[in-house]
């Protein structure tokens, strides 16, 4: 087997696990999509409790389950 035959043969190869992986198949994954995806506190005294609400939405087509929020 030649070099070039060698190489389109894993190039063939590769292209078939790609096509194959379940990235392919998410069209209708969740997808997660946030209008205000930052917002900055003003400036507060110590011990001053604030809060922000976030809001979340659904554009794709299957359930989005939210398993964990970190903050930054």
């Amino acid at each position: 087997m030649t070099r070039l035959t060698k190489g389109l043969l894993l190039l063939f190869a590769a292209a078939c696990v790609l096509a194959w992986s379940p990235a392919a198949f998410a069209q209708d994954a969740p997808v997660v999509y946030a209008p205000q995806p930052e917002y900055e506190f003003e400036p507060v005294s110590e011990g001053t409790k604030i809060s922000h609400e976030f809001v979340l939405q659904n554009k794709g087509l299957s359930l989005l389950v939210i398993e964990r929020i970190m903050t930054g």
